[in-house]
């Protein structure tokens, strides 16, 4: 029982993350654009100081919960004997919640940084254009776990339906990965498709809860 009591707790950590991370990213409002001007930067931090703190505390929550997810995924994985896909799924897990945590930490350095009245403004842009590009390879990096999932679906441990929704979800990450412009809908972190995309890696995050939840467990080893 306890191996079936950690893989739905990973599936429950999975669906919190979710929800933290809309909170975290959303309770200061909507963030500015990627070619804001530095005062449009600096006045955001500043009238949201409490919300962006706030946010910054509740997505490093969820990246701690997105790793314990991913963890029990990779269990899952290689307990059903997909063991290159269980190696890539925590190779892209470690990779990707480290460059989740250093935008939530360029994102919480601002939201104190600007408080000071001296605060080079240019310099607090320049930091947030930063943090938005630290999703930039985050978004090709997810792509792996879902790669990772899709083949132990296509191995029959999964639900065949998710071959389908994965499909779409990799389409919206590569766009996501391609978003480096300055302006328009390919701005880099807050362009549409950047938003898309980030919408579509929370999508592919509950599909990994409910494979958790539903998975079979392993037929225990002969003795």
């Amino acid at each position: 029982m306890a191996g079936v009591n950690e893989r739905r707790w990973g599936a429950v950590a999975a669906f919190a993350t979710v929800i933290l991370w809309i909170i975290g990213f959303f309770i200061a409002g909507k963030p500015p654009a990627f070619n804001a001007s530095a005062a449009k930067v600096v006045d955001y931090f500043r009238s949201n100081h409490k919300e962006v703190l706030i946010g910054a505390v509740l997505v490093a929550i969820g990246i701690l919960l997105y790793l314990f997810a991913m963890s029990q995924l990779r269990l899952v994985l290689r307990g059903a004997g997909q063991r290159s896909a269980a190696t890539q799924v925590g190779l892209c897990a470690g990779a990707s919640a480290g460059l989740f945590a250093v935008g939530d930490a360029i994102y919480g350095t601002l939201g104190q940084a600007v408080q000071d009245p001296e605060a080079d403004a240019g310099v607090a842009k320049t930091m947030y254009q930063l943090g938005q590009f630290a999703g930039l390879p985050m978004y090709w990096i997810v792509i792996g776990i879902v790669f990772a999932v899709t083949t132990a679906v296509l191995r029959g441990l999964f639900i065949r339906l998710a071959v389908v929704l994965n499909s779409l979800i990799v389409i919206l990450l590569v766009l996501g990965g391609i978003s480096v412009k300055a302006s328009g809908a390919f701005a880099a972190g807050t362009g549409f498709f950047a938003s898309i995309a980030f919408a579509a890696a929370l999508v592919f995050l509950v599909e990994v809860g409910i494979l958790l939840w539903t998975a079979e467990d392993p037929e225990p080893a002969a003795r």
